[in-house]
């Protein structure tokens, strides 16, 4: 799934991908060249294996806002899967409209 994936596709990575595609969704760990080991998210227990399989998908919409999407390897967190981070820049609208206070 996309150009900066890593591991081999299986039926539910298909699924998923089938899914982005009909709901116009990008996943975002896909997007950014990091190394390997800032795009994994789960590591098997005899530490051998790894592979990239918990993902952030958002809107094609708000694509454009999306900076970066890691993974943080030292949030202790009490599972094999390693806590998946997006930063997001939003620009926030003044408000048109002039309240009068009483």
């Amino acid at each position: 799934m996309g150009k900066h994936g890593i591991g081999n596709m299986n039926e539910n990575d298909e699924l998923f991908s089938e899914l982005g595609a009909n709901c116009d969704l990008i996943v975002g760990g896909k997007v950014f060249p990091h190394k390997t080991c800032n795009k994994v998210s789960w590591v098997s227990p005899d530490n051998i294996r790894e592979n990239q399989i918990d993902h952030i998908a958002i809107s094609e919409r708000i694509r454009w806002y999306l900076l970066d999407v890691r993974n943080k390897r030292g949030a202790d967190i009490g599972s094999d899967h390693y806590l998946m981070i997006a930063n997001f820049r939003f620009k926030i609208l003044a408000a048109k409209k002039k309240f009068e206070t009483m």
